[in-house]
């Protein structure tokens, strides 16, 4: 189902139906690496590489706002004349769709920025799912002998983890999503705050506040 963008779509369906506007977040290369441990099956990840690396590929270039990722919805022209083709798309519920969370109250009142295409938020969650997409797939890499991809995908990876230290709330104890366009953390939690630990993005000091002051 990948797009002519090079992205995983949110959905696909019959006769070339496929949400060309936004993304499936990036769980793919922990789904196809928790695969091969498990069975072993070596064509599995020679038959998805390629698309799994175009795909992590275009976050940063599509989904990044000063140097962190949020949810988006891009305008394209109609391809097979569907109803999902102009309805939700490049608006503030499309980029909602991408998230897979469509009606959760994190994103109530944040604006969608029409130039960008984007939520106007950095959102923790996707955040936390790139960096172990990143790291997964540069798992893979390695498997497969693509020891430049490795260390492209690690640096993206160490990159991004670094930049998330910029949403750490040490007085919250959490990683904490931040408006975009005002630079101001919001409060709306939910089960996604704890994706960083999906990341290794916290210290364990950290990761230990998040657990006993949030999870417990």
């Amino acid at each position: 189902e990948a797009t002519e963008r090079g992205f995983i779509p949110n959905f696909g369906t019959t006769d070339g139906v496929k949400s060309r506007d936004r993304s499936q977040p990036p769980v793919g290369s922990m789904v196809i690496l928790a695969l091969y441990r498990r069975y072993g099956d070596r064509w599995l990840l020679d038959e998805t590489y390629d698309t799994l690396l175009t795909w992590n590929r275009w976050w940063p270039e599509h989904r990044a706002w000063d140097g962190l990722l949020c949810w988006g919805s891009d305008p394209y022209e109609p391809v097979v004349d569907a109803h999902y083709e102009v309805h939700s798309v490049g608006d503030w519920q499309g980029a909602a769709f991408e998230s897979g969370l469509d009606n959760s109250p994190m994103y109530d009142e944040v604006p969608f920025d029409e130039g960008r295409h984007l939520m106007a938020l950095q959102d923790v969650g996707l955040n936390g799912l790139y960096i172990m997409d990143c790291e997964a797939l540069a798992g893979i890499a390695c498997i497969l002998g693509r020891a430049a991809d490795a260390e492209e995908l690690t640096q993206r990876a160490e990159a991004y983890r670094g930049r998330m230290d910029t949403l750490w709330d040490n007085t919250t104890g959490l990683y904490l999503n931040r408006r975009a366009d005002t630079g101001e953390f919001t409060y709306r939690l939910s089960p996604t705050h704890f994706y960083p630990l999906l990341g290794q993005v916290p210290t364990q000091a950290q990761a230990q506040r998040m657990v006993n002051e949030h999870l417990y």
